[in-house]
């Protein structure tokens, strides 16, 4: 991981090293960028060593060759990045403002009712996910893999991480092409995502397919992300596919699902806009 530090007086604990360029020969910003590319990465992870815990040592981190440019381009290169940068980091806090106001809607409907007299109507049901979705849990990874996006790994692949919802790399072919819910299911577990696009989940990772004629993706999403999800096991929590399909879920009529969906529908386009953006964004700030 490459962070920059914004202020001084900060202390440093082990395995953590601190760089600063050369006045008139490394940019600070430059360096910070060059780390965070692909490329760079690739050379960090070239002097890993480790089983269990990997690192580099401060001897193999040295010899890490980088592109010097001249000191004016590297100030133009690193003021490019750092615009590309701050407009990620806006779309991001944007998608934030987005979610929590989806995630009011919700509550206002379905916890406390307050469109319905503040008490929950009486054709509402409760239910299990078991019953109101196709229930799965991710395989091991595919044969083909990409780290990044091309024409031909198009899918992406989730795991049970939390950094990026879990995006692993690409693949080929998907497995999921449904509008779906993804849980980790081991490590952090209960980290919630809503996926829209079609992709391969792997191990550690719980699938929900909702039964669209009950519910909607979008409503067993903020459904479960209101919920403290936890797992079983003594030696190593997990989150098993039989123990979470006997959670109980709310099932309003599906007048009002049809509805709520319609209405939070503009809100969560809003945000898959963004994360597109980003997502083109980062590619350009790679590729530069």
């Amino acid at each position: 991981m490459v962070a920059r530090l914004d202020r001084d007086g900060v202390g440093i604990a082990q395995r953590l090293l601190t760089l600063r360029g050369k006045a008139d020969v490394l940019d600070n910003e430059y360096l910070l960028y060059f780390l965070q590319s692909s490329i760079g990465q690739s050379l960090l992870k070239a002097r890993e060593t480790g089983t269990t815990v990997t690192g580099i040592k401060q001897a193999e981190f040295r010899k890490i060759q980088i592109d010097i440019p001249e000191i004016g381009v590297q100030k133009k290169i690193g003021g490019f990045l750092g615009l590309l940068e701050q407009k990620i980091e806006l779309n991001n806090k944007i998608n934030k403002n987005l979610e929590q106001q989806a995630q009011a809607i919700f509550k206002s409907w379905f916890i406390d009712f307050e469109p319905f007299s503040n008490r929950k109507p009486s054709d509402w049901s409760v239910s299990t996910l078991g019953n109101i979705s196709i229930m799965g849990a991710g395989g091991d990874k595919p044969q083909n893999v990409s780290p990044i996006k091309t024409d031909l790994y198009e899918y992406p692949i989730y795991s049970n991480g939390l950094s990026n919802e879990g995006l692993y790399g690409f693949t080929d072919k998907p497995k999921i092409s449904e509008e779906s819910v993804t849980v980790s299911a081991r490590g952090t577990i209960g980290f919630v995502c809503l996926r829209h696009i079609p992709y391969v989940p792997i191990v550690r990772l719980v699938t929900l397919i909702p039964k669209t004629e009950i519910v909607s993706a979008k409503y067993l999403y903020l459904w479960l992300k209101q919920l403290h999800i936890t797992g079983t096991g003594t030696t190593q929590q997990q989150l098993t596919v039989p123990d979470f399909q006997k959670t109980e879920i709310l099932v309003p009529s599906q007048e009002i699902v049809t509805l709520f969906t319609a209405t939070v529908e503009p809100i969560f386009e809003k945000i898959w806009a963004n994360q597109n953006e980003n997502e083109k964004l980062s590619s350009l700030r790679d590729t530069l």
